[in-house]
């Protein structure tokens, strides 16, 4: 059978315009939810960095570098660090100057 005359069957167009449209809708909404996830941890992290900043004075650079690569669990576990011997602890650097 010819493929030409598999893709000019109108069912056949109906059946890839479905797909199509399908697979569209299936990677505009996982899209959307790892913009969301990617947007709130970045929400996390500035504020974090905020609270830290805050209760600790001006951060050292690797702290801050630490901050920006730490997943959600480390920033949350960060947010009751009694001090910033702790905060180094959690994002695994060396503990300098505390």
């Amino acid at each position: 059978m010819s493929t030409q005359l598999l893709e000019e069957s109108p069912l056949y167009q109906m059946w890839m315009k479905e797909a199509t449209e399908k697979g569209l809708a299936q990677g505009l909404a996982q899209g959307l939810a790892q913009g969301r996830t990617e947007g709130r941890t970045e929400g996390e992290r500035t504020l974090t960095q905020q609270v830290l900043t805050a209760r600790f004075g001006v951060l050292a650079p690797d702290v801050v570098a630490a901050l920006g690569q730490a997943e959600e669990s480390t920033l949350l576990a960060i947010i009751t660090a009694a001090s910033m011997a702790e905060v180094r602890l959690l994002l695994q650097l060396d503990n300098v100057g505390d």
